[in-house]
């Protein structure tokens, strides 16, 4: 088993990302934006930078083989510009004790309880066995039935995640 690696963004690529993840600016008239991947051991995954040495300069075609793949997510429509559909998300991360940033699309109208339902979900914890659930970000604790728009929250911005 193997794991792609991202060489510029030097970043596991996860099954889950998106372009936005990967902070990718869509591109202009629907051409494709290439990005230079390896495939590597998962045992690797961890010291790639350290391993490879494509991570110790940057490429060019003249010294690198290159894997160019073409991401696309077969689950979401292609949207225009002029698709107004997805005004008013952002993304935020959801980090619990391991330290580990869980992003996830937000709007104003996202509920808070729901964003502790999906890290639960992505770290395959059952939550009937979770007592006291905390929300916090900026030191204060979030009202579980309130939504993302009662908060302060923005692009970016960190919820932690305790249990």
């Amino acid at each position: 088993s193997g794991a792609l690696v991202w060489i510029e963004g030097k970043t596991e690529l996860k099954p889950f990302f998106k372009p936005r993840t990967l902070r990718i600016s869509p591109p202009a008239g629907g051409e494709i934006t290439p990005i230079r991947c390896l495939y590597i051991p998962v045992a690797d995954v961890g010291i790639f930078e350290s391993v490879y040495p494509e991570f110790e300069t940057p490429l060019s075609p003249e010294n690198a083989d290159e894997l160019i793949i073409e991401v696309l997510d077969e689950d979401e429509p292609v949207r225009k510009e002029t698709d107004n559909s997805s005004a008013g998300y952002f993304v935020i991360g959801l980090k619990g004790k391991d330290n580990k940033r869980i992003e996830v699309e937000v709007n104003s109208q996202t509920r808070i309880r729901k964003l502790l339902e999906h890290y639960l979900t992505q770290k395959g914890i059952d939550s009937s066995q979770i007592k006291n659930p905390r929300l916090v970000f900026d030191s204060e604790e979030l009202c579980l039935d309130c939504t993302v728009g009662d908060t302060e929250l923005e692009e970016d911005f960190e919820v932690e995640v305790y249990f």
